[in-house]
């Protein structure tokens, strides 16, 4: 079952103060998908959303993508039972039945020596305050690793080498919070 966050002005300013930050970094070098100043704001909606997801939760956690100079580590760290370390994949509601769900190839070798899983969230094609982050569920990188990668983006259009989970496969995230209270 996902989840819904509703993100507040502080919350959505919040996020644009971090995206822009990362696309200082990234601006002028090629991203594993387009990197853009729409991507990354999406992408740390996506992370807020997590971290006050997680919080109601009672998990304590930490949340390494507030410090820009720890973007070569996971986003979120979970520090109950069994640490988890998470990467946030934010998508646009608009490209999560064909695009989402997506970890490049390219990207994989990277993400599996910082992360152990993915939490996946979608947002409104529209970035704003006052919309909804849906977190929708998670899965490990081993999940992601298990599928055949394919080739995915639109016809004649830029084609990006994915392991590409079915909205099926995706765990739910009380599954997530059973995993960290384990040890």
């Amino acid at each position: 079952m996902s989840e819904t966050v509703q993100v507040d002005e502080s919350m959505f300013e919040r996020a644009m103060h971090l995206a822009e930050q990362t696309i200082a970094i990234f601006s002028g070098r090629p991203g594993h998908y387009n990197n853009t100043i729409d991507s990354h704001l999406r992408g740390k909606l996506g992370e807020l959303a997590c971290s006050k997801w997680i919080s109601e939760q009672g998990v304590e956690f930490d949340s390494v993508y507030e410090d820009i100079g720890r973007m070569r580590e996971a986003d979120l760290i979970l520090k109950t039972g069994n640490t988890m370390r998470l990467d946030v994949k934010t998508w646009n509601q608009r490209h999560w039945p064909a695009l989402g769900r997506c970890i490049s190839v390219n990207q994989m070798p990277a993400l599996q020596a910082k992360a152990d899983g993915i939490i996946w969230c979608i947002t409104p094609d529209e970035l704003a305050p006052a919309i909804e982050v849906e977190i929708v569920g998670w899965n490990t990188l081993a999940d992601a690793n298990s599928i055949e990668p394919t080739w995915t983006g639109p016809p004649g259009r830029r084609q990006v080498h994915n392991y590409q989970l079915s909205v099926s496969d995706i765990r739910p995230l009380q599954t997530l919070l059973n995993e960290t209270e384990t040890v």
